[in-house]
């Protein structure tokens, strides 16, 4: 190995995983191990008896950094032959939270709702059952946002119990009567690092730093590093702004000067259908009506902190029609965002045979209208529409940003209509925000996982059907340091498909993200 490079991985800190490690001869080969004494108990645990003692349905409150358990692992890592002084201990800057079961029962032998979280959602990590330190301390505060389970802002009523847990050395919050978190402040960090001293271990390491507050090396989330670029930019003959990364640019819409009409694609939907007492899932079209517009909006462009050169590219159009009414048919519903297996097979309609699915598992309560129903479709933003005036291209360079645009013509960057609250695309699967990102989103073939900007909104080059790349692969097709072609970036996305489904056409969306990209030293 080159010098000063280091050898380490990851372990984790429970025997039914460490035990397919040959960690004693691994740690003959490493610098240092870091142990992962965090995430010892979650949401998953719900049904499982073996995985909280005494607990025999799983669900009784834990906290997932307790204190006895991590001394009970690290003597499990050090009898298995790693030296004591090889392992870095996991501390961790973000909590475990649940849905009390009942309100005033908060100790170890209380229990938790399930198998789906019930926690609230924090405002920026926008997950139940998992919250940074930064949202733990807004709610201690009484100044933090978080996220009810239908996605919207939660209403907190009266004020939180803060404790010292002595059983587990956690730190405990219940707030709004049944809402519980587990985490270590960084008192309770201290303590343990000097702990973990006196057995000589090779220090801590802590998931994560970004966590901890909403400034500083995590503050890409904050509104400072938002450039909201002025509307002047389209009519001064050269438009360019500067940017300091790492940062999100929001431009100001392109104004056409004229009203444009827009046919917009049919979209091509999984529905379910009831028949004979199975259930099913069968293909269905549907019309968008035209619309008008008279200014172009776009997708946000997400620079990282490496992206400090000059660019010039074409801004990526986020043109989005209004909502509208769609009459399910008689006996059909939507999706629940829900897992289902299935199997295949065929639906004779009453008046028809569809090509379907019969779904094979339970699923969660459905409602099917015996006569039509009508259903609010909001379809997301789209890249392809062809427009009669072309947009010009512009160039970003690094430097001191303008003050942002706080008037009229702004940009926007408001995914509320697509669920960045969570819930996304016309049957709310849980995520972000159409196929750009704010944390997830509805791909081809349901709720598709994170996405983040950078990767799907911002000037690094897309793969086809997945989110992009841009951290230095070898691949010459993802280099955005050099003119690309519409094959290295262009990808199909399957309209407004839902999650689940076994079968599923498509109306295919194309979006060239990168010719007309290039990168100046």
């Amino acid at each position: 190995m080159p010098s000063g490079t280091t050898i380490s991985v990851c372990a984790p800190a429970s025997f039914w995983y460490l035990q397919n490690f040959l960690i004693e001869a691994m740690a003959t080969l490493l610098d240092y191990v870091i142990f992962m004494t965090y995430d010892l108990h979650g949401q998953w645990d719900y049904g499982n008896a073996y995985s909280d003692p005494g607990c025999s349905e799983g669900n009784c409150l834990r906290s997932h950094v307790n204190l006895t358990e991590t001394i009970s692992a690290l003597s499990m890592i050090t009898k298995a032959g790693v030296p004591s002084n090889q392992v870095v201990v996991g501390v961790s800057s973000y909590g475990r939270s649940f849905q009390m079961t009942t309100a005033g029962c908060y100790t170890e032998m209380c229990t938790y709702t399930g198998p789906a979280s019930g926690a609230y959602a924090g405002s920026c990590t926008l997950t139940p059952g998992y919250i940074g330190n930064a949202e733990i301390n807004g709610i201690i505060d009484g100044n933090g946002t978080v996220l009810s389970i239908d996605g919207d802002a939660a209403d907190i009523s009266g004020s939180p119990l803060t404790y010292l847990d002595s059983d587990s050395y956690s730190n405990i919050v219940v707030y709004d009567d049944t809402q519980w978190i587990g985490y270590m402040d960084d008192s309770n960090k201290a303590v343990r690092e000097s702990l973990y001293q006196t057995y000589n271990f090779g220090g801590t390491a802590d998931w994560a730093v970004d966590l901890q507050s909403y400034t500083g090396d995590g503050g890409s989330s904050t509104s400072d590093s938002i450039i909201y670029v002025d509307p002047s930019i389209w009519t001064s003959g050269d438009p360019s702004f500067t940017y300091d990364p790492p940062c999100i640019i929001v431009l100001p819409p392109y104004p056409l000067g004229f009203t444009e009409t827009i046919t917009w694609p049919t979209l091509t939907t999984t529905l379910l259908s009831s028949s004979a007492g199975s259930t099913y899932t069968v293909t269905t079209t549907i019309s968008v009506p035209t619309f008008t517009i008279t200014d172009v909006s776009f997708q946000p462009i997400t620079v990282s902190a490496t992206d400090t050169v000059t660019y010039i590219l074409d801004p990526v159009q986020s043109i989005t029609p209004a909502s509208f009414t769609f009459t399910l048919p008689p006996n059909e519903a939507t999706f629940p965002p829900t897992t289902i297996p299935t199997e295949s097979g065929t639906v004779t309609g009453a008046a028809a045979t569809s090509s379907g699915s019969i779904v094979a598992a339970i699923l969660p309560s459905i409602t099917f209208y015996p006569t039509s129903f009508p259903i609010t479709i909001q379809p997301q933003p789209t890249s392809s529409v062809s427009i009669s005036t072309p947009i010009p291209p512009v160039t970003m360079s690094k430097g001191t940003p303008k003050p942002s645009c706080t008037g009229s013509g702004c940009g926007s960057r408001d995914c509320g209509i697509f669920g960045c609250k969570p819930g996304c695309g016309i049957f709310g699967c849980d995520g972000g925000c159409s196929i750009f990102g704010c944390g997830g989103g509805c791909g081809p073939l349901g709720c598709a996982g994170d996405c983040p900007l950078d990767l799907c909104g911002g000037i690094n080059c897309l793969v086809p059907g997945e989110c992009g790349s841009g951290d230095g692969d070898d691949n010459p097709d993802e280099d955005c340091d050099e003119p690309a072609t519409v094959s290295a970036c262009t990808y199909f996305v399957s309209s407004y498909s839902t999650a689940p489904m076994t079968e599923y056409s498509t109306t295919t969306s194309v979006r060239n993200s990168c010719t007309g990209l290039y990168a100046e030293d």
